[in-house]
């Protein structure tokens, strides 16, 4: 396997700039998500000669090795870590540039789509759409429902688009966001009019433990504090909420999806001994600061936060 080696050249004040070719910089994080040099020569259409000396160069160039190199392969040195961010945001801004220059050639169409976390509350969305879908009759509009905590993925490799997801999540990206507090889900513990905690006035942590839990999957299966050992991951909130109807298991569910249930009397929500098992999410409204708010992003934008129960002041 190819290695790195040291370049006897002086190294000069500033890097040259044939550094910061694009061609090289898509290389190096292709290979920072690959495994061998091999793989990356076979999903770029390439030999692995030439992806081999691409990233070599770029080595020489930096004076220190991006990548650990043994028989089973590549992974990213502490240099390479360190760069790797850089390097992805570099050729996500070059993505924006692209995309913008085709706008303003071609006079694309006013579109919008927004990723959302299965757990926010779907009728703010619905109504803030409602009331402005009208002065956009041409737009072209795509809402695109994740499991919760996992729009994020989905939302940072599109600069063009919103995202409506917990505080924790659209803070925590990389790059420049702007982000404004939409709302705020509170989470209730439900079971079946006829389960066995139902008649309970007061139900502890081990009561639950005595009973199956349906949890919904979130794409890290994660427990929840207090939760019960003996569980079923469900795919989706219906399909959680019907399994708890069914009087299969016990779930915390979002306030706002189980009100009717509860109100008809098919599910019975749970006084905890402790409330604080599942703590309330704030949900942001998140845009990367690249893309200019117009048009229809920013009547959505301003629509949602005049519907907003959660001002910034108290958010922040």
């Amino acid at each position: 396997m190819d290695s790195y080696e040291p370049s006897s050249r002086k190294s000069p004040a500033h890097l040259q700039l044939e550094l910061l070719s694009f061609e090289r910089l898509r290389l190096f994080v292709i290979a920072a998500r690959a495994s061998s040099f091999s793989e990356v020569a076979r999903l770029c259409g390439k030999t692995q000669s030439t992806i081999s000396s691409a990233i070599n160069n770029m080595e020489i160039d930096i004076g220190a090795p991006l990548f650990d190199r043994n028989r089973k392969g590549i992974r990213l040195s502490t240099t390479g870590q360190a760069l790797y961010p850089a390097a992805l945001d570099i050729l996500k801004r070059l993505k924006h540039f692209e995309r913008r220059a085709l706008i303003l050639r071609d006079g694309s169409p006013d579109n919008l789509t927004i990723h959302m976390d299965a757990y926010f509350p779907y009728m703010e969305l619905v109504k803030a759409i409602s009331s402005i879908e009208k002065q956009y009759p041409d737009a072209e509009i795509a809402v695109r429902i994740a499991a919760p905590f996992t729009a994020f993925r989905h939302w940072s490799e599109h600069v063009e688009d919103l995202i409506l997801t917990c505080r924790s999540l659209a803070t925590a990206c990389i790059g420049d966001v702007r982000s404004i507090p939409i709302n705020k889900v509170k989470f209730q513990p439900v079971v079946s009019c006829g389960h066995p905690l139902a008649g309970q006035d007061r139900v502890g942590k081990e009561d639950l433990e005595q009973h199956r839990q349906i949890i919904f999957d979130n794409g890290r299966i994660a427990r929840p504090q207090g939760a019960s050992s003996r569980r079923i991951i469900a795919g989706g909130l219906h399909y959680q909420k019907n399994l708890i109807k069914r009087g299969v298991g016990w779930g915390y569910m979002p306030i706002h999806f189980v009100e009717e249930s509860v109100q008809e009397g098919s599910l019975v929500p749970l006084q905890l001994v402790d409330q604080d098992y599942y703590p309330e999410l704030t949900f942001r409204l998140a845009w990367h600061a690249l893309e200019p708010l117009t048009g229809i992003k920013r009547g959505l934008v301003e629509t949602l936060s005049h519907q907003s129960k959660v001002t910034a002041g108290q958010d922040e």
